[in-house]
């Protein structure tokens, strides 16, 4: 299996779990403040996949690259800016990761 395929079964696995009522519930929460939460399930759940998060800044949205593609709750995520590799982001300009990271998973705005 490839690994978009594993990505994506495990995504809508997870969504199916969850069950239809909660469901769309689930998919709303993880795109509108709780997409590094979703994130850090991805990086944690397929690490021997060499994950990569990244952040959109200008959607103010977390996704995980896996082989060039990005994912998150929704499934595969076609991007319309670059994404910033959070790890270069934090050494970059710490103040700002730190900003975001504060407003997008502590949920402090």
């Amino acid at each position: 299996m490839s690994v978009h395929n594993k990505v994506v079964t495990f995504i809508e696995r997870f969504k199916k779990n969850a069950g239809n009522d909660c469901s769309l519930a689930l998919e709303d929460a993880f795109l509108n403040g709780n997409c590094y939460w979703f994130a850090q399930i991805l990086m944690k759940r397929f690490r021997s996949l060499n994950p990569t998060l990244c952040y959109l800044q200008i959607e103010g949205h977390f996704v995980v690259k896996f082989e060039n593609r990005y994912y998150d709750i929704a499934g595969e995520k076609f991007l319309e800016e670059k994404p910033y590799v959070w790890e270069e982001l934090l050494n970059e300009e710490p103040n700002l990761a730190q900003r975001i990271y504060r407003n997008c998973a502590l949920l402090e705005n």
